[in-house]
């Protein structure tokens, strides 16, 4: 590491401190105004109106994967009449639009879950209402994935893997070619380094708030078991494949 790169990274720290002690004073001065009156206030408003913004959430994404996914089906079903030149930009175009409705399809699986949680209460109809609505959109994202997958492999059969089976991963990974394996490589370290620095954000604002007093020990825990385990995951699996 050179001097240049050195006075960066300790540019960042001394910035990064600054910011964060300014933050515990900023929390520490209002705490009192956040816990008796914002968060209850953002609470209520979540919890009363929560089958709502589960409803609002659910047809924003699950409109844009089934659109998706069905114009993905559409170009993939025209790519057995065409040339050689014109298959390439079809598979394409198809291999796109699949891939956007995998990602609505995952964003609104990981929202269901957060957003039901989150306003979890057993009392009540609108409970009811939340849990029908939770499970028909847990079915809804199990069976589109399940079927995205099973369209490209259709259409591709070089890709093998059972989408049911523990092993389906390894097994597509498997099937595919070098340069296919080397883009999702890329795209698997890129989401490495995204994900752990936002597992580092979420630690050092859940310690702030452990010692301004607006939160306790729990999430400080959760979240940094989170950062241990996608830093060592990754280190783990680097470990593995030099062997």
């Amino acid at each position: 590491m050179n001097k240049k790169t050195t006075l960066k990274y300790v540019g960042m720290m001394i910035i990064g401190g600054i910011f964060g002690a300014l933050l515990s004073l900023g929390l520490i001065n209002g705490k009192e105004k956040l816990t008796d009156e914002i968060f209850p206030l953002i609470s209520t408003a979540l919890m009363d109106n929560s089958f709502y913004i589960m409803l609002f959430v659910t047809l924003t994404l699950l409109i844009p994967t089934i659109f998706h996914f069905v114009k993905g089906k559409s170009l993939m079903k025209v790519t057995i009449d065409l040339d050689d030149d014109a298959l390439d930009i079809v598979e394409k175009k198809a291999q796109k639009h699949s891939n956007k409705a995998m990602a609505f399809n995952s964003i609104l699986l990981v929202l269901n879950f957060m957003m039901y949680g989150m306003s979890f209460d057993s009392e009540g109809l609108p409970f009811i209402a939340k849990t029908i609505l939770f499970l028909i959109v847990l079915i809804s994202c199990s069976i589109l994935e399940l079927k995205t997958i099973k369209l490209i492999q259709k259409y591709d059969s070089r890709l093998k893997g059972d989408p049911g089976s523990l092993k389906f991963q390894k097994d597509l990974l498997e099937s595919c070619d070098e340069a296919e394996k080397l883009k999702i490589y890329e795209t698997g370290f890129k989401a490495y380094q995204f994900t752990k620095d936002g597992a580092l954000i979420m630690v050092v604002v859940t310690i702030i708030l452990k010692v301004t007093g607006i939160s306790g020990s729990f999430p400080v825990f959760i979240s940094s078991t989170l950062f241990l385990m996608i830093v060592a995951s990754f280190n783990y699996y680097a470990i593995k494949a030099e062997q």
